[in-house]
């Protein structure tokens, strides 16, 4: 725990937050939100309210994973990602730069940045693109 503890709340405060079904711990650095139905959601910034399976908040850069929607929105803010989503996205935002997305599908795809490339297998998502040479496409 003295090597956990320093890496969930680097400045030392932490906060603890206790509900019916649910457990969350926020610090400067990691949101961890632990809820009964479904699997844990950790995410680097607060979560935000979203869709009917809420939202999965990703603030990393330089990361390589496939990650379940699982019905979620999914709000990525980072750099240099590549990230590999399966099941069901909602609205599907992302704030950044060089970051690769692949998506089944979603309902809605937002991108805010530079040089960000979205793939999308299925479906007709409502598609905005802000910044330069982001390219959102079905493939």
């Amino acid at each position: 725990m003295d090597q956990v503890g320093p890496a969930l709340a680097p400045g030392g405060k932490a906060t603890l937050t206790c509900g019916p079904g649910t457990l969350k711990l926020t610090s400067e650095s990691v949101t961890l939100d632990l809820k009964s139905a479904g699997s844990p959601t950790t995410s680097t910034t607060s979560p935000t309210s979203g869709g009917s399976g809420g939202t999965l908040t990703i603030a990393d850069s330089s990361q390589v994973k496939i990650i379940d929607c699982a019905g979620r929105d999914v709000a990525l803010n980072g750099s240099s990602n590549k990230l590999t989503f399966t099941g069901t996205c909602g609205t599907v935002s992302v704030k950044g730069s060089k970051n690769e997305l692949t998506l089944p599908s979603a309902s809605q795809i937002a991108v805010n940045g530079s040089n960000n490339k979205v793939t999308y297998a299925s479906g007709n998502p409502k598609i905005s693109s802000n910044g330069t040479s982001n390219t959102i496409t079905r493939g």
